[in-house]
């Protein structure tokens, strides 16, 4: 019996030990895939004052992206468009991007001008969305600005990649100049 006791004991000692071998060599696996992670790439998104003051230092032209959190196609751009590679590539090549909530409460002061949460018809708007989309509040809407901070024009809508590709290149290449 005893022995019978013994060799019970060995098999069960033995079978922890495989069993904590194949656990370590998991972990060990494991941790080797974890440090090979990929690099996600995104877009860096700053804030209006930010955009400014880097415009000073280093003129170019801003994209804004104006959404709202309650807009169903402003996160399928995020997840789609803005995720491309090639279109987040060329945004933090050639542009400052901004992110604005048009609804967003908190004020933004640029220079003597504090912008504000304001009502607007019969809802509420941030006067800096207002100002940029002209009045026309449709959400998601890309502005593009050029290097002086003013609006070259305002897209109302989702955009797919392959239309956002071309908006990107009519203005980081200045094509829009000699055309408009």
């Amino acid at each position: 019996m005893r022995i019978l006791l013994a060799i019970t004991l060995v098999f069960i000692f033995v079978g922890m030990g495989l069993s904590a071998q194949r656990s370590n060599a998991e972990l060990k696996e494991e941790a080797a895939r974890g440090s090979k992670k990929e690099v996600v790439k995104k877009i860096n998104w700053i804030s209006f004052t930010e955009a400014i003051e880097l415009n000073a230092q280093e003129p170019r032209k801003v994209i804004v992206d104006v959404y709202t959190d309650w807009c169903h196609w402003c996160k399928v751009m995020d997840k789609e468009t803005f995720t491309d590679p090639q279109i987040i590539d060329y945004i933090n090549e050639k542009y400052y991007a901004v992110k604005l909530d048009g609804e967003q409460k908190e004020s933004i002061q640029i220079g003597d001008i504090e912008y504000a949460y304001v009502k607007n018809g019969r809802s509420y708007a941030h006067e800096l969305a207002i100002l940029l989309m002209d009045g026309k509040m449709a959400y998601p809407t890309v502005v593009f600005l050029d290097e002086k901070m003013s609006v070259l024009k305002s897209y109302p809508g989702y955009k797919k990649v392959q239309n956002m590709e071309r908006l990107l290149k009519y203005y980081g290449e200045n094509y829009h100049p000699e055309v408009d």
